[in-house]
């Protein structure tokens, strides 16, 4: 019955998933799927939605020893590519879903301006980078796998 001003609302769930769930478990039960799907051509969209604190960054990111949904679909998603990758220079994108095939003297014309773009972004990082970096050491051993440093490495403290 509703009340005044009240209204029911009930809720229908395919999966509930307890506090000792793993990552992996929940991306196999619930994501691994629509990533193929997604691979395989078809339109497919993830999100994560709930209140304040619930664990929704969590989940989306993980951690460097429990990796989330997001990397785990971009490891599925390269090892998919691995093998696949075409490196010539003579197609170019075209519109939303075609090709353009290039001539020999319009390769020669990207492969110019890809260096150029290249050598603008570096200068352009060059520049910003400061001449005098106060170092601070890495913290654990999981950052040191995941920016492929030694244990004597140093970094920048993070600016936040």
């Amino acid at each position: 019955e509703k009340g005044v001003c009240m209204s029911i609302h009930k809720f229908y769930f395919s999966k509930v998933f307890g506090p000792q769930t793993s990552q992996a478990e929940l991306f196999e039960d619930t994501v691994e799927s629509q990533v193929s799907d997604f691979l395989n051509g078809r339109n497919s969209l993830i999100f994560s939605y709930g209140v304040t604190n619930a664990g929704k960054t969590f989940t989306i990111q993980g951690t460097g020893k429990e990796p989330g949904i997001l990397p785990r679909v971009l490891d599925a998603t390269f090892r998919h590519a691995e093998g696949r990758l075409y490196e010539g220079m003579n197609l170019k994108p075209y519109l939303r879903n075609e090709a353009q095939l290039l001539h020999p003297d319009q390769v020669k014309k990207e492969r110019i301006a890809k260096a150029s773009l290249f050598a603008s972004v570096k200068d352009e990082c060059d520049r910003s980078t400061p001449s005098s970096v106060s170092e601070s050491p890495v913290s654990s051993d999981s950052n040191l796998s995941y920016f492929n440093l030694s244990h004597n490495s140093t970094v920048p403290p993070s600016s936040q």
